[in-house]
């Protein structure tokens, strides 16, 4: 059996009227991360190819196992957004936890670090 997990990603801290190039891809996760200590277990995902001209919010949509899910305590079922460059260098990503039964998810801006 499969649940569907629905909602928009939107930026946050400035990236809200970001405009994307059209070579990023976004992906949308269902995960399992209720064990401290853990990898989380991805029991969904979609990959979304961004659009020329492409602004927030991106709609997603993704299918998961339900009955895995129906198992989980309520901490442990959340989403996760990223959104990479062809390349897979990280631009965008979701910093706090994010419950799989809320509809939007807030991703930030990554800043580079310099080394220099």
């Amino acid at each position: 059996m499969s649940g569907t997990a629905t909602g928009t990603v939107v930026g946050k801290d400035g990236c809200e009227n970001e405009t994307f190039t059209g070579n990023e891809t976004l992906t949308v996760c269902v995960q399992d991360t209720s064990l401290m200590d853990a990898p989380s277990s991805t029991l969904g995902e979609q990959t979304i190819s961004l659009k020329a001209g492409q602004t927030f919010p991106i709609k997603y949509s993704v299918s998961y196992d339900q009955e895995k899910a129906d198992r989980l305590p309520e901490y442990g079922f959340t989403l996760s957004a990223r959104i990479e460059d062809p390349s897979g260098k990280l631009l965008y990503i979701n910093d706090t936890r994010t419950s799989a039964r809320g509809d939007k998810i807030e991703v930030k801006k990554v800043v580079p670090f310099n080394y220099e």
